[in-house]
């Protein structure tokens, strides 16, 4: 299973922590965890050109794993974008956070998590449903 993960790309150093520990947990589960920018250079695209592959990777992707820890229109647009065409969303959020309503509304599941295991969890239980 692919899963294109979308999070703040302004705080990608908070985020970087969670997707190591992600994608670490998840070796031995069937699922391929791909990010811009930790596995996908972007510093030489356009604007236009980055989210045209954003994108292209949404549409290849069998679902969208969204951090909203921390507010990023880009992700926003993700999902949106997702959502559209019809690949499953999963929000995950460290727990006490607060949701946006509109965010919420779009989502196939929300995972409030305390540390990265919880998330590496629901995969485990949760993956072969998509």
């Amino acid at each position: 299973m692919k899963v294109y993960f979308a999070h703040s790309r302004s705080h990608k150093n908070e985020v970087l922590d969670l997707y190591q520990k992600l994608k670490e947990g998840l070796k031995n589960v069937p699922v391929s965890l791909l990010s811009f920018p930790f596995d996908v250079r972007t510093d030489n695209l356009s604007d236009k050109k980055l989210m045209e592959k954003s994108f292209q990777e949404i549409d290849s992707s069998d679902l969208l794993l969204v951090d909203l820890s921390n507010k990023s229109i880009g992700a926003g647009i993700d999902a949106g974008y997702a959502k559209a065409k019809g690949v499953p969303v999963v929000y995950v959020i460290k727990r006490g956070l607060p949701i946006k309503r509109t965010m919420s509304g779009i989502a196939s599941y929300i995972i409030e998590y305390n540390s990265p295991s919880d998330v590496i969890d629901w995969f485990k239980e949760n993956y072969s449903s998509f």
